[in-house]
């Protein structure tokens, strides 16, 4: 799995025109946004990739699996992603024809922030 420096050392490779700073700041941007978004109950969509979505769980009766008593667990918001069908398929190709590439992106569309212009 790789980790968020995987992901900016990756980015700084394909872009050198780009500081490892700058890289590291707009995917700290974007992950802000997502959560942001979250939390106050609106979705993050990644065309071609997924949706995210906050789930709100109702508080509920619950088991100790291993002392077997009973507890009560209180109400929560969990975050939820979608696959997109893109990617859903790009995960069900045999070995052989996966190939991870990256497109040059000429629009981003992200409906969670509906005030920043796309």
């Amino acid at each position: 799995m790789p980790l968020k420096s995987d992901i900016v050392h990756l980015l700084s490779k394909r872009f050198p025109q780009l500081m490892v700073d700058d890289v590291h700041l707009s995917i700290n941007i974007i992950l802000n946004e997502i959560g942001n978004a979250l939390q106050q109950g609106r979705k993050a969509e990644f065309r071609e990739f997924g949706v995210f979505t906050a789930q709100k769980k109702s508080a509920r009766t619950a088991r100790n699996p291993k002392t077997g008593a009973i507890l009560i667990t209180r109400e929560k918001i969990v975050p939820r992603f979608k696959p997109s069908i893109y990617l859903n398929r790009r995960l069900n190709k045999p070995k052989q024809e996966q190939k991870i590439s990256i497109k040059p992106v000429h629009h981003v569309a992200m409906t969670a922030n509906p005030k920043i212009a796309t």
